[in-house]
């Protein structure tokens, strides 16, 4: 009965996130080294280019158990929507998540094509968690992200800048406002030279249990231009410190209208 008024408070300050009062609230917490050096990051990334959308394809390797390979396909827009499609050789995985600025929602599809509902409490972070930089710098932007400048850092051995985001929540000091802050909490490490995203971290959790923490860290590399857009054409995820999941990129789209919609 706990969780279920939990989750339900939860769905209710997401909702809530939406106000402009919050908006307003986003804008005088962030930190304006953190916004200047995303934004920076941004336009290293994106160059002059205005994605709407994009759609990264390629081979994938999934570490579960016996290793699977096969095609993937990256989708996500600028509202932060995203779409992640695993053609492997066991079956086809589907992820899907909702955007910035609307009542979390997440599913995945299995081998058998059932959807299955995510638990909200992982459904805070990560994302488009292969293209962190857009979608929340469009978060910020709409005032729906607070972000925090970390300080310099080490990440894979090169210097980087660390960021710290979180969710915009109501204003009063509430358990349930600090669980969200809490769940919804991710750090990206950007270059300190070519300002390119390294890595970004963030914890899902066990269905019924969201104060264990399980790290989940993506660090992307092997970077190239595609329409000056710079591109990591190697991403890999990794689970509490082992490697999941491994992505060579192999074309990149963008605008193209893909339905990043479930």
């Amino acid at each position: 009965m706990a969780r279920v008024r939990l989750t339900t408070a939860l769905k209710f300050v997401a909702l809530c996130s939406l106000t402009l009062n919050l908006i307003q609230t986003a804008s005088a917490q962030s930190d304006v080294q953190a916004v200047a050096f995303l934004q920076r990051a941004l336009s290293s990334q994106l160059g002059r280019a205005t994605l709407q959308d994009i759609q990264l394809t390629g081979t994938a390797v999934l570490h579960l158990g016996i290793d699977q390979r096969g095609p993937v396909s990256l989708q996500a827009d600028a509202a932060g929507h995203s779409k992640v499609v695993l053609d492997l050789d066991g079956g086809q995985r589907t992820e899907y998540s909702s955007g910035y600025g609307e009542e979390p929602a997440c599913t995945w599809t299995g081998t058998d094509g059932k959807v299955h509902d995510v638990q909200i409490h992982n459904c805070m972070a990560g994302k488009a968690w292969f293209l962190p930089i857009s979608s929340l710098s469009a978060a910020q932007l709409q005032g729906l992200q607070i972000l925090t400048y970390s300080g310099p850092d080490k990440s894979n051995g090169a210097s980087v800048e660390h960021l710290s985001s979180k969710k915009v929540v109501l204003k009063q000091k509430t358990a349930i406002a600090n669980v969200i802050q809490e769940l919804s909490n991710q750090d990206i490490y950007i270059d300190s030279v070519s300002f390119l995203p390294t890595s970004l971290k963030y914890f899902t959790h066990p269905d019924n249990d969201l104060k264990v923490n399980i790290l989940v860290e993506i660090n992307f590399s092997d970077y190239r231009d595609v329409g000056g857009v710079k591109v990591p054409f190697h991403i890999e995820k990794s689970l509490n410190g082992s490697t999941s999941l491994e992505i060579t990129i192999e074309s990149a789209v963008f605008n193209t209208g893909v339905p990043t919609k479930q």
